[in-house]
């Protein structure tokens, strides 16, 4: 392997660690925005302005980042070395613990969900939908928080 080759796997090691980075950023705002609308009221003018505008962003970073890193790992998974190099046993094992991380997160939201349903702490009903959207938000988040750590101790 050249140096020139050795020099555009770390490029493309980068580029796949801030794609990841922007993946995060846009799950926080288009999920957490989808979970913020079903508190916020749609009588307030300005917060609940600002939560569809914080969600819409959320939409089209969360479309942009997903795209490109689609099209950065089939470029990756297209030049042998790249793959040898890029998509090797200890990615892969990072990538299925990261996917752990984000299901025991998952888990526990729904205990917390539940018991919170359950035991009516404070007299609080809490609808399906939020119930659905916090268990997703946790996995999601967990998992990707997970992956950018694993990362970046490679």
């Amino acid at each position: 392997m050249n140096t020139q080759t050795i020099e555009q796997i770390e490029r493309i090691d980068k580029r796949r660690y801030r794609l990841n980075l922007w993946r995060a950023i846009a799950l926080l705002l288009f999920v957490g925005g989808g979970l913020a609308r079903t508190f916020v009221p749609e009588e307030t003018p300005f917060w609940g302005v600002f939560i569809l505008f914080v969600y819409w962003i959320g939409v089209g970073l969360t479309i942009v980042a997903n795209m490109t890193f689609i099209m950065l790992a089939g470029r990756i998974r297209r030049d042998p070395e790249l793959n040898e190099a890029l998509n090797n046993e200890m990615f892969r094992h990072y990538t299925l613990r990261s996917a752990q991380w984000g299901y025991y997160a998952m888990s526990i939201m729904g205990i917390v969900l539940g018991g919170v349903t359950w035991f009516r702490f404070g007299n609080v009903d809490i609808p399906g939908v939020v119930c659905c959207l916090a268990i997703l938000f946790a996995g999601a988040f967990a998992q990707t928080i997970a992956l950018l750590v694993y990362d970046r101790t490679r």
